[in-house]
């Protein structure tokens, strides 16, 4: 088990970085999509990109 802040996530070969309200103009810029996951048949968009 690791500790400390999660900055990154791999799914499905992909790597998605955690961006904030500073970053994630940068990742829109080079048209980067959003972590998205279904729950109970709805999308869940977490703050990775």
């Amino acid at each position: 088990m690791f500790e400390g802040p999660m900055f990154g996530l791999v799914a499905d070969n992909c790597l998605y970085l955690k961006v904030d309200a500073a970053t994630k103009p940068l990742f829109l810029e080079e048209d980067l999509e959003a972590f998205t996951y279904m729950k109970k048949g709805k999308p869940v968009h977490l703050s990775f990109q």
